[in-house]
């Protein structure tokens, strides 16, 4: 998983659960995606799924180099995945269902 801390409040953002078989190059995976999805535009809050799906995508491979993936396969990954989660918590101390609820008023 990965929290963000921003200009608002907190945001965590869960892991992709996946069988780890080698975890060495999971943190350079993890900020290689994050620079690719920024370099497209991509907010950090829209980033940080993609990294993450390539950090653990490289978790299920062995080496470093070898377990590397690339965008296309991080976006394969990503169109399976139903469970990721992203909760926020603002810091007025209001979490995200807060906020939207209040401004649903």
């Amino acid at each position: 998983g990965c929290t963000h801390y921003g200009a608002d409040g907190r945001s965590a953002f869960s892991a992709f659960s996946v069988q780890p078989v080698d975890t060495t190059a999971a943190g350079d995976a993890f900020a290689g995606g994050l620079a690719v999805a920024l370099g497209e535009g991509k907010t950090i809050e829209e980033s940080i799924p993609f990294a993450s799906a390539a950090g653990a995508i490289s978790t299920t491979r062995e080496g470093a180099q070898p377990s590397l993936p690339g965008r296309d396969e991080v976006l394969e990954f990503l169109k399976g995945e139903t469970n990721y989660e992203v909760s926020t918590t603002f810091f007025t101390g209001e979490t995200d269902e807060q906020r939207k609820q209040k401004q649903d008023l």
